[in-house]
């Protein structure tokens, strides 16, 4: 039986490692669900680079954050999606048809590729791409983490 595919975007990486009371648990929650074996997670490259390197902060993460950051990025839980030329195609469509930033579109397109089949975020501008379809590509369900217990996921038959 294959596991669900689940992608995690860089904003769900910190809102763990900052300890963001709203989202952390849950985020949490995801990572011992795929160290228990009953989900896959994955993510793209660029989410180590977001992560290290924060939106609108001139400096990486402070130093003693290193650690926690590199033991993160370790766990052997985390499957790796390489921006390759397929997913480079695959963001170009989406930035097309969904009006989405570069970094969201080669987030989204990692999701595409890996066929996960929810993409967590914290990031309200991706939400309305659960209400789009488009004929040339199948964007996962993308949902914030949840608030209270387990995430939901669908399993496949």
């Amino acid at each position: 039986m294959t596991k669900p595919h689940v992608y995690l975007d860089s904003s769900v990486f910190l809102a763990f490692l900052n300890g963001n009371e709203r989202y952390s648990p849950e985020a949490k929650s995801i990572v011992e669900a795929a160290e228990r074996g009953e989900i896959e997670i994955w993510t793209s490259y660029l989410t180590m680079a977001e992560v290290t390197k924060r939106r609108g902060v001139q400096f990486p993460r402070p130093t003693n954050d290193e650690q926690n950051v590199t033991q993160l990025f370790q766990n052997q839980t985390i499957k790796w999606v390489a921006i390759e030329y397929v997913v480079g195609v695959y963001s170009q469509q989406i930035i097309w048809e969904f009006q989405k930033t570069a970094r969201d579109g080669l987030h989204l397109a990692s999701a595409v590729f890996a066929k996960c089949e929810i993409a967590y975020t914290t990031d309200a501008g991706w939400l309305d791409a659960n209400s789009r379809k488009s004929p040339r590509i199948n964007l996962p369900e993308v949902r914030y983490p949840e608030f209270q217990g387990q995430p939901t996921l669908p399993l496949h038959p």
